[in-house]
């Protein structure tokens, strides 16, 4: 919506007619169209989709399926048929034949004879088809499931922290291109009052030289110094549309865009050097913080592939196949509850060497954020200084500016009383020139080292 807010605004207004850009309106537009600030959302996005994901595994799982299969398996068999004899007295049985009675008790059996006919066996696997319900439930998976949750939590932290590192970068380069833009149209200005100033001072140096107070010599210094004022004055418009397409680029603009921002530098300093916060606030450190309990994590989730695992399963399920003399055997419905349990014996200490890998890794994230906490607090105290340097800068080019217009004014007064050479006094033009291009130089370097100085205290 702010791309087509903006579009639709630079669309309407014509080049002479556009509002000049602010900082806080460049800010935004940056913002918008910055890519990498894009890429950092849809990340925190995605990782808020893995923890969702994650935590889904603390919940039992239900899946079903179904199959079909039809074959041309047969199976042929006959059980063949024989003569049996069963002998009987008093729950005393024989099914031999030929097996003698026993001595003693020939009056008491009784034998009776018989044809035990055979048997075929027609096994066939045509069609069959199963369909059933499968339900899931981890008890105990040695701490890995819980692991796996936080590392993906820690990571959308991480993933915050970066969309706030991100954010504050592309301000910055925001507003560097703005004040750079602001610099080239002050250096344009200065440009073109010199080429004026020497103009003005051409003119008078031909009327006196027609009046025969000035020599031919007066003239070609001065047409040699307006020659070079010329040139400066090309180099800052070219300076000046090259930080145009700067803007328009970080602003997402067309690079050949015609734009107007405000052409002035504030009098006053807004930025407060206040006490520099601990680096404990800063996301640089929140990140390598998030870092180390990641690694932590890590160790866990490597401690618990060698820890026993316990799940437990249910299934409930429908049968249908397997013909048996024309007949189906199974036609049914059954249900089964199955206990997993998995315990790591020996592995030649491959687990234990994985967890000291792992917790090595903690420890060195462990020392980088020791580290880069001193770091961050020198960030922090060299932008302050350079701050109060720039500050200082000003001042004294202020300063050097008033005595470089006081010495111009002198000059030109002992100039035109014939107490100076002309070339010392195109020399106090040239000094007063550059004193004011200093001027504008630290002017641009304060309001670019206090931003710098907003991103190292996390002010952005």
């Amino acid at each position: 919506m702010k791309k087509l807010f903006f579009a639709l605004l630079f669309c309407s207004l014509g080049a002479a007619a556009q509002r000049p850009l602010t900082l806080d309106t460049c800010r935004a537009m940056a913002l918008d169209n910055n890519r990498e600030g894009a890429i950092a959302r849809e990340k925190s996005r995605q990782l808020g989709f893995l923890r969702a994901s994650a935590r889904a595994n603390f919940f039992p799982s239900l899946s079903a399926s179904a199959f079909y299969a039809r074959t041309g398996l047969r199976a042929r068999e006959e059980i063949r048929g024989d003569f049996i004899s069963r002998f009987v007295q008093n729950g005393w049985q024989d099914l031999n034949p030929g097996t003698p009675l026993p001595p003693g008790v020939e009056g008491v059996l009784q034998r009776l004879d018989g044809y035990l006919p055979a048997i075929p066996l027609d096994l066939r696997v045509r069609d069959t088809y199963a369909g059933g319900l499968l339900l899931r439930q981890p008890l105990y998976m040695g701490g890995k499931v819980r692991a796996g949750y936080n590392m993906a939590k820690i990571g959308q932290e991480m993933a915050g922290c970066n969309e706030r590192l991100t954010r504050a970068d592309v301000i910055v380069r925001s507003d560097e291109a703005f004040w750079l833009c602001v610099k080239a149209r002050e250096m344009v200005a200065l440009a073109l009052a010199y080429r004026e100033s020497v103009r003005e001072f051409l003119e008078r140096v031909e009327n006196a030289r027609e009046l025969g107070l000035r020599g031919r010599n007066d003239l070609l210094k001065v047409q040699v110094q307006l020659n070079d004022a010329e040139l400066s004055l090309l180099r800052a418009r070219n300076g000046r549309r090259l930080a145009d397409m700067n803007l328009c680029r970080v602003t997402g603009l067309p690079v050949d865009s015609e734009i107007e921002v405000e052409g002035r530098f504030p009098d006053d300093s807004p930025v407060p050097l206040l006490p520099a916060p601990p680096a404990e606030e800063r996301p640089e450190y929140a990140l390598l913080s998030k870092m180390i309990d990641l690694k932590e994590e890590e160790v866990k989730l490597t401690r618990a592939d060698f820890l026993p695992n316990i799940g437990v399963q249910g299934t409930y399920g429908y049968l249908n196949g397997v013909e048996l003399n024309g007949k189906r055997l199974f036609d049914k419905t059954s249900f089964a509850a199955l206990l997993s349990v998995s315990v790591p014996v020996f592995h030649w200490n491959e687990g234990r060497n994985k967890i000291r890998a792992a917790r090595s890794e903690r420890e060195i994230a462990s020392l980088q954020r020791d580290e880069a906490k001193d770091m961050l607090a020198m960030e922090t105290t060299l932008a302050r200084q350079a701050v109060e340097e720039s500050r200082a800068e000003i001042a004294l080019a202020r300063r050097a500016l008033a005595q470089a217009e006081e010495n111009l004014k002198v000059s030109g007064d002992q100039y035109e009383l014939g107490l100076e050479t002309i070339s010392d006094h195109l020399a106090a033009r040239a000094l007063c020139l550059k004193a004011r291009a200093n001027l504008v130089e630290a002017q641009a370097n304060l309001h670019l080292n206090e931003t710098r100085y907003l991103k190292a205290t996390d002010k952005l």
